[in-house]
Order: structure tokens, then C-alpha cells, then sequence
């Protein structure tokens, strides 16, 4: 292993280690939900409210480290060229459920914290970064807007993270404005990225559609 990935292990293990610091002091019941609103509607016992997260995002780092090995090696360079920026991908996935962690327990011991207020600065961080790394991933089956026009040509691939990379950025700072209309932040940030989502899908069709028209010419 890559002594790079000790960093967002290190992440994983100082989630760990809050867990056992806080497990005397956490309620029976934990807070593990908010609604749009912001007010907890969903609770759990030790195991949901303390282990569960990091046993999660310790899952999903393996899966994520795991994905440039099992990938077919017409598209395994085009991983390996990436991976600085992927690198990047595992740590901010890290440092943001790290982040969710730490407030869940800081709520959950009594601080006065407002969980919509974080996740939407946390997420407009996050899918800022997100959009900024598109524009340099190379077509693969796991990273990437994967529609089924993008993967079949490396033009239709290019041009739709381009666009991607772009609507990805605009809607972070969207999300980021949803700050200031606390009350409807979670439906901004939903609306900013599903009209993203489904602009890029249609125009990624629209693009390959394109070049087979023109090929057939």
C-alpha cells in the first residue's frame, strides 16, 4: 500500500478514536438524521450512532483504492494517469464524512451546531471539488459521468465532462448560496444537483447522437 493512503487511514482512525473517547458520554439514543429542516428526526443506538459511519467510510476507502486494480485493462491506464486527481477524490470523501462525523457527535453532546448549515457548506465544498477534477478524468467504467454515450466514445466522454466539470462548479456555489435561505437549503442544493445531473445526461446524448450523424454522412 501506498504510504500516501496513511493519510485518509488516518482520517478513519481518528473517527475511530473520537468513538471511543465519547462512548461514555453519548445518550442512549444518538441523533443519526436530520430532516430539511434541520431538526432530528431519526435516532439510533451505540452501535448506528457511533460505529456505523466510520465501519461505512472505512468500506468505501477500500472500494475506492481498490477500483484502479479491478478495472478492465482497456481503461486501467486511463485510471492510473488520473490518479493524482483521484487521490484527491479519496481524501475530500474522507475528510468529508470525517467532518459529518465529528458534528454528528459534537451535536449529539449537547454543542449548538446546525447540522443544515454544515452539510451545505460541506457539500458545495465538496461537489466544487468534484466538478473541478472532471475535466481531467480519462473515460473509465467507475469515475466520471458514466452514461452510456460517454463510455462509447472518448470525444462524447471529453465533452461531457468538460461541460460536467463547469455545471458541477456552478452548482457548488449555488448550493453555497442556499446559506442564505436557510430554510430552503436542502431544496436548493437537491434542485442545483439534479439540474445538473440531468443536463449533463441529456447532453451527452445529444453529443454522441451528433456524431453519429455526422459519421454517417
Amino acid at each position: 500500500m501506498d504510504k500516501k493512503e496513511l493519510f485518509p487511514l488516518g482520517l478513519i482512525a481518528l473517527m475511530l478514536a473520537l468513538a471511543v473517547s465519547v462512548a461514555d458520554s453519548m445518550p442512549e439514543r444518538i441523533i443519526i438524521h436530520w430532516n430539511a429542516y434541520g431538526q432530528p428526526d431519526g435516532f439510533g443506538g451505540r452501535f448506528m450512532g457511533l460505529w456505523l459511519l466510520p465501519i461505512l467510510t472505512l468500506g468505501v476507502w477500500a472500494l475506492l483504492y481498490a477500483i484502479p486494480r479491478i478495472e478492465v485493462l482497456e481503461f486501467r491506464k486511463n485510471l492510473a494517469d488520473f490518479e493524482k486527481h483521484y487521490y484527491g477524490l479519496r481524501v475530500a470523501f474522507i475528510a468529508f464524512m470525517a467532518a459529518l462525523y465529528s458534528v454528528t457527535v459534537a451535536i449529539n453532546l449537547g454543542h449548538a451546531l446546525d447540522m443544515n448549515t454544515f452539510i451545505t457548506a460541506a457539500l458545495a465544498g465538496l461537489f466544487y471539488y468534484i466538478g473541478y477534477i472532471m475535466q481531467y478524468v480519462k473515460r473509465n467504467f467507475w469515475v466520471g459521468f458514466r452514461t452510456p454515450w460517454a463510455l462509447a466514445s472518448d470525444m462524447v466522454w471529453n465533452k461531457t465532462h468538460a461541460l460536467g466539470s463547469i455545471l458541477f462548479r456552478a452548482a457548488a456555489v449555488i448550493i453555497l448560496a442556499g446559506l442564505m435561505r436557510p430554510a430552503y437549503g436542502i431544496w436548493i442544493t437537491l434542485t442545483a444537483i439534479i439540474g445538473a445531473t440531468v443536463f449533463i445526461v441529456i447532453y451527452s446524448y445529444w453529443v454522441y447522437h451528433r456524431e453519429v450523424d455526422v459519421n454517417k454522412r
